[in-house]
């Protein structure tokens, strides 16, 4: 009856599953973290922006921090929806909630994802987590 009296008008969850981390872990983002992110540019989706660039920018980045106890693929995620705005932002909305968990799902949801972007974000995923 509730669900009737009161519809649920959108879903609030986060779109990205947040990362696992071990058990006494303590993650954290700091404000600074997130503006470095913010200040390098926010990728919006918009044509003429070249999302391979920005995203190589932006594990370059990630990889400058470290938190025990948090994979580096955790860090992206957590910190992946900070660098979007306008097209891209609408686009990681659209993405159901809590079912990407993982960088390379996340890469690979978007229909635009070719066999060049795959090779050149696998090259950049092998640089930076070994």
């Amino acid at each position: 009856m509730r669900n009737y009296a009161a519809p649920k008008l959108y879903d609030f969850s986060p779109r990205i599953a947040r990362p696992t981390v071990e058990e006494n872990a303590r993650f954290e983002i700091k404000s600074v973290m997130l503006q470095m992110i913010q200040n390098a540019r926010q990728f919006g989706g918009l044509q003429g922006e070249d999302p391979y660039a920005d995203l190589t920018s932006f594990v370059e980045m990630c990889n400058t921090f470290s938190i025990p106890g948090v994979t580096p693929e955790g860090i992206r995620l957590y910190r992946f929806p900070y660098t979007l705005r306008d097209e891209a932002k609408r686009w990681a909305h659209s993405l159901e909630p809590n079912k990407t968990n993982s960088w390379d799902q996340l890469i690979f949801s978007r229909p635009q994802a070719t066999q060049e972007a795959k090779v050149i974000l696998d090259r950049i995923s092998r640089n930076t987590d070994d």
